[in-house]
């Protein structure tokens, strides 16, 4: 398996695009499904704590006259809200007086003792609500504790349980979009960043190949065409004036190494000339020898 650095360069440009592109989009994904996950807790909290609110404020004739039917027929009107598992009133002495579940009604405690409710809530101050077992944002249920007063007197009690698990969904389909608009996203800028690392890579790949043709032709009248101002354009014209020099280099070798041959070869027509004249002069005084001798 190839190694990062062993990687071309339009590789290694492409997988750092998409790498940076897919950490940005990691974290903002965390940072988005964390802030709706908190804003599906609020929204159902202040939701729930309204209906609690507004059931309070529908209750207080039918606990001032003693009217339970009247009670359970404005309990039963949460039906239309999917997510309210469970409802009751309690009077002021913490007797159920009316009640509405999906369920069983024997399911909603019979009596609640009103002195040991839950601190109220930071959301809305005269509401009262905590997660069922105290499991903070982890619990499957929201219970809202909203009491009931009249003239300042507190003459009952609204409890509502919500169901939470469909935040829980909410978030997994949410989570899900989330996850494949990054997947379309990060293909996306796979393929962009396939296209601009060109930009960069095309004339490190020109400049690779004019190299490697210098190495194996030995040609350095080849030149890089370089139409760029930046680094790359700088690293190219120096690549072509270094080719320049060499080439003029070898052009004045060249140069040198043919008046060299000339002079050696008139040296060597100037050396084969006195060879001769020594020669033809030798002949000549041997041949004056002889005729000495012979006339002698």
């Amino acid at each position: 398996m190839l190694k990062f650095q062993d990687l071309s360069i339009k590789h290694k440009l492409t997988t750092i695009i998409v790498l940076t592109c897919g950490l940005m989009m990691v974290l903002f994904a965390f940072l988005f499904l964390l802030n709706e996950a908190f804003s599906f807790q609020n929204n159902a909290r202040h939701h729930i704590a309204a209906l609690a609110e507004v059931t309070g404020i529908n209750a207080m004739a039918a606990l001032s006259f003693q009217d339970p039917q009247t009670a359970r027929e404005l309990l039963d009107a949460l039906r239309v809200e999917p997510n309210i598992l469970q409802a009751a009133i309690y009077t002021a002495a913490g007797n159920r007086f009316a009640a509405y579940a999906k369920g069983h009604v024997s399911d909603i405690p019979r009596h609640i003792d009103l002195h040991n409710l839950p601190a109220p809530d930071r959301v809305r101050p005269t509401a009262l609500s905590v997660k069922a077992g105290l499991k903070g944002l982890s619990g499957d249920f929201l219970d809202v504790f909203q009491p009931i007063t009249l003239n300042g007197k507190r003459i009952g009690m609204v409890l509502i349980r919500a169901d939470q698990r469909w935040v829980y969904a909410r978030m997994k389909s949410v989570t899900m979009m989330v996850a494949g608009i990054m997947l379309v996203l990060i293909v996306l800028s796979g393929f962009i960043s396939a296209r601009l690392q060109r930009i960069i890579s095309l004339p490190i790949e020109t400049l690779s190949k004019t190299m490697q043709k210098v190495k194996h032709r030995q040609d350095y009248a080849v030149r890089v065409q370089n139409q760029r101002h930046d680094e790359l354009g700088t690293l190219m014209a120096g690549f072509n004036d270094m080719l320049e020099q060499i080439q003029e280099r070898d052009s004045r070798l060249e140069q040198s190494r043919r008046k060299l041959e000339e002079q050696v070869a008139l040296r060597t027509q100037a050396l084969g000339v006195s060879e001769a004249q020594k020669k033809k002069l030798l002949a000549q005084q041997k041949i004056q020898q002889a005729y000495g001798e012979l006339v002698s």
